[in-house]
């Protein structure tokens, strides 16, 4: 916020409110953003509004289940949650997720479902965690109620097996992220010697250090290789070229994950006006950006 206001005057960026008239996730990175108002949003008509927040009620609701609950640990926490119902520090969490959820699915549906609620969720998991063992002493206790378990016996037996689940759930899920082995991510670091195999070649071709990307990921392309970059916008190539021109660009980067109306930079690499074909590496096509 301190960054926004030596930057723009205001704690929030320029745009920022314009993310509630959003009518697809790739608008995010829509420019310029006085394109995102609410009669054009309005005008998409009340079926997409609504499948887009049925969609992330879905989604969120996945999350809240399988991430934040871990599957095995969300009834106990729901349990220790409603016994301590009269915490103020139950009810202020409890409050305050449920505010969450309701934005990232009612307001924000399109950041809620592709990963906004899954990290914001991140200030409530404490809590959430914190909660299980008074489920599991309830639990516990309702067992030597109606089956005569031994309540401190139960609580060890239930609790080791509930680590040990969540331990090779975590031990999996992190397998196939590291090795890529899901299909539906690279493993882990592909994407940084990626742009570094793109860095060597704008080096090797005595491009200046000061000379602007625009490429997928400008923040993972400057942590890595410390060279400024922006966003490549959704839209085609007016918007592109907007862009460019605004945020003085010389070299595009477009990778597998490109906006539509970028198609066929991607698939027929090749020079276009404007734009002069310079190399491919690493599955991805770089182009110079001409005046």
């Amino acid at each position: 916020m301190m960054r926004n206001w030596g930057s723009f005057g205001s704690i929030f960026a320029p745009g920022s409110g314009r993310a509630l008239w959003l009518t697809q996730y790739d608008e995010l990175y829509a420019f310029p953003a006085s394109q995102l108002t609410f009669s054009r949003w309005i005008d998409q008509g009340i079926g997409p509004i609504i499948s887009s927040r049925t969609l992330a009620l879905g989604l969120n609701a996945v999350s809240t289940l399988a991430v934040q609950g871990g599957i095995f640990l969300l009834p106990f926490s729901v349990a220790g949650m409603w016994i301590w119902r009269k915490d103020w520090r139950v009810q202020l969490g409890g409050a305050g997720w449920l505010v969450v959820f309701l934005a990232m699915t009612l307001v924000f549906p399109y950041q809620g479902a592709r990963g906004g609620f899954f990290h914001a969720g991140a200030g409530f998991q404490t809590l959430i965690w914190a909660l299980v063992p008074v489920g599991l002493a309830a639990f516990a206790d309702w067992g030597r109620r109606k089956r005569s378990w031994s309540p401190d016996s139960a609580v060890i037996k239930f609790g080791i097996g509930m680590i040990g689940l969540m331990v090779l759930v975590t031990g999996f899920l992190s397998w196939q992220r590291l090795t890529g082995a899901s299909g539906s991510d690279e493993a882990w670091g592909a994407k940084a010697k990626s742009y570094s195999l793109v860095e060597e070649h704008l080096i090797a071709n005595d491009v200046s250090f000061d000379q602007v990307l625009m490429v997928n990921n400008p923040p993972g392309y400057y942590a890595i290789n410390g060279r400024p970059a922006i966003v490549i916008p959704d839209g085609g190539m007016e918007a592109m070229f907007g862009a460019a021109e605004k945020y003085q660009a010389h070299f595009l980067v477009v990778d597998e994950n490109y906006p539509q109306g970028l198609d066929f930079l991607f698939r027929e690499p090749q020079d276009y006006p404007g734009l002069r074909y310079e190399a491919s590496i690493a599955g991805m096509q770089i182009y110079r950006i001409e005046p």
